[in-house]
C-alpha cells in the first residue's frame, strides 16, 4: 500500500511525532472529565435570577466531555495505526 503525501504549507512533510500525539491525547482525556466536574460545579453554584442560564451553561460545558474524549480516543488510535 502506497502511502499519500500531502503538501501541508505548516508542517512541510514532516509527521508529527507519536510523543507529541500521545501527550496530546491524554489531555484530551483529562480535560474531558474536567469539563464534567465543571459542568456539575457551574450547575450547582451558579446562581442568578433566572436559574435556567447557570443550567443552560453547564449543559454547554458539559457537551464538551464526549467530544474531548472521542479526540482523544482518535489521537491514540492514530498512534497505534502509525507507531513511527
Amino acid at each position: 500500500m502506497s502511502r499519500i503525501t500531502v503538501n501541508d504549507p505548516f508542517t512541510r512533510g514532516q509527521r508529527t511525532s507519536p510523543e507529541i500525539v500521545m501527550a496530546l491525547s491524554h489531555i484530551c482525556f483529562v480535560a474531558g472529565f474536567l469539563a464534567i466536574v465543571a459542568s456539575l460545579s457551574i450547575w450547582g453554584w451558579y446562581k442568578t435570577p433566572d436559574p435556567g442560564h447557570g443550567q443552560r451553561l453547564a449543559l454547554f460545558v458539559g457537551i464538551w466531555a464526549p467530544t474531548l474524549f472521542a479526540l482523544s480516543d482518535r489521537l491514540e488510535g492514530y498512534v497505534l495505526r502509525h507507531p513511527s
